[in-house]
């Protein structure tokens, strides 16, 4: 029996889908609702978490943005970087109106490690890179061999 184009489509549909179905748990829009900036897309901010024997460091590239733009946030569980900036331009020209309105926002959220001190993080920003450096608590151990008796 002859299979028909329409069979071979849906195979190779269902592998397509097959494929990509791992990239469905990393959107590239996180949608928020913030009260600040009161959008509700931010892109994921790309980042770099490195470690020394003295602390983490963290590069977050926020192209276009000001220093003002940017919120850090402490919480419970990590880090919170947020950075929006909104544009609105109204233009007329030969009796018509032109409007135009613009966003732009990322968001990232890190989970810092115990022993990450987040009470004497230093924070700078050049170039659209945001540089955090976040010491370690001292006396702090990451790990302990437990002998069996």
């Amino acid at each position: 029996m002859r299979r028909g184009i329409f069979s071979e489509l849906f195979r190779m549909q269902r592998e397509m889908d097959r494929i990509f179905s791992s990239f469905e748990n990393e959107p590239s829009v996180i949608n928020l609702n913030d009260e600040i900036s009161g959008e509700s897309n931010f892109r994921r901010a790309v980042s770099d978490f490195s470690e020394t024997d003295n602390e983490y460091v963290l590069e977050v590239e926020l192209p276009g943005m000001k220093k003002e733009e940017i919120s850090l946030d402490i919480t419970s569980r990590g880090i919170e970087i947020k950075a929006s900036r909104k544009s609105e331009k109204k233009k007329e020209k030969d009796g018509k109106h032109f409007y135009g309105k613009s966003f732009a926002g990322f968001y990232q959220a890190i989970d810092l490690p115990e022993n990450a001190d987040s009470e004497k993080i230093k924070a700078s920003y050049k170039n659209g890179v945001l540089i955090l450096k976040i010491p370690k608590k001292i006396g702090v151990k990451k790990s302990k061999k437990i002998y069996i008796e």
